[in-house]
């Protein structure tokens, strides 16, 4: 195998391997994600109580969680960060 460029990682990185990773992010997590929040908007609980406030944060976090979907390079844990 050939020796590769700076200017081939890019292309290499950020091409076809982000498509695939995008589209089966979208397939996975996505159908998961909808019956997460499916399972909150049907809960019953008392808002002051732990699973009320976690329900709670859980949906105004909504948004951000279907943004993680749209791009497969966002990364689901901060585990790397730590």
């Amino acid at each position: 195998m050939g020796r590769l460029s700076r200017s081939h990682l890019p292309q290499v990185l950020w091409g076809h391997g982000q498509t695939m990773h995008c589209k089966k992010r979208q397939d996975k997590f996505k159908t998961e994600l909808s019956i997460f929040y499916a399972w909150c908007e049907s809960t019953n609980t008392l808002p002051q109580s732990k699973l009320g406030r976690a329900i709670a944060y859980a949906l105004s976090q909504r948004e951000v969680m279907e943004n993680v979907s749209l791009d497969g390079l966002l990364e689901i844990s901060n585990n790397c960060v730590k």
